[in-house]
């Protein structure tokens, strides 16, 4: 399942900022388990950039993901269980922000935004709801708090220039963050305890 941020598409032209989709490194993936994609690569000339973090190139591709590359997603989310369905899938490429290709240019991580109302205690405002999933044996430290780091940043650039939400929220789905270590992350990522649902699930934000 994925934890907790999606979007809609803001742009409905593909990006026109030119990159190369090879990375560095050694693959974050071994032994017998494939990633969705099989012998496909994932290439991504239409990003509008591209950071590497812990050997995994971390992409942009917000509003302008192609039908290759949705495509290529929705192989990913269902392969690794993190969404069941297929429409669901689909649907969600509408709201990436980021994915992580590793060194065999296999995507291992995304994460997604939308916008919704949100109280967090002075009345409703719209939030960005964040999501992430890392594939489980991609999964470190460094990229999972980059990933938000990056999606903050960028979406408070965004802010300043179409006037959308400054502010982002997260439901805590994942029961480490819940521990001592998972609250010091957030605290380190500037979050902090907005409220609680009706399951008891925290929703942690941060204004931008």
């Amino acid at each position: 399942m994925e934890s907790v941020l999606n979007t809609h598409s803001l742009c409905p032209t593909c990006c026109s900022h030119g990159v190369a989709s090879h990375v560095e490194g050694e693959s974050l993936l071994h032994g017998t388990h494939q990633l969705a994609q099989s012998a496909d690569v994932f290439t991504y000339p239409n990003a509008r950039y591209v950071r590497t973090i812990s050997g995994v190139a971390v992409v942009n591709l917000h509003g302008c993901m192609t039908p290759e590359q949705r495509k290529a997603l929705v192989a990913f989310w269902l392969t690794s269980g993190a969404i069941a369905d297929e429409q669901t899938a689909l649907q969600r490429t509408n709201e990436v922000v980021h994915l992580g290709i590793n060194a065999h240019d296999h995507i291992v991580a995304v994460n997604t935004c939308y916008v919704a109302m949100f109280d967090a205690g002075s009345g409703p405002l719209p939030y960005w709801f964040y999501r992430q999933f890392v594939h489980p044996r991609a999964r470190n430290v460094s990229l999972m708090l980059a990933l938000v780091r990056m999606t903050v940043g960028y979406l408070a650039k965004l802010a300043t220039e179409r006037k959308t939400p400054r502010s982002l929220a997260m439901y805590l789905e994942n029961p480490k963050l819940y521990k001592r270590s998972g609250q010091r992350a957030l605290s380190w990522l500037n979050m902090k305890l907005a409220a609680k649902d009706s399951s008891g699930r925290e929703v942690w934000t941060r204004e931008f």
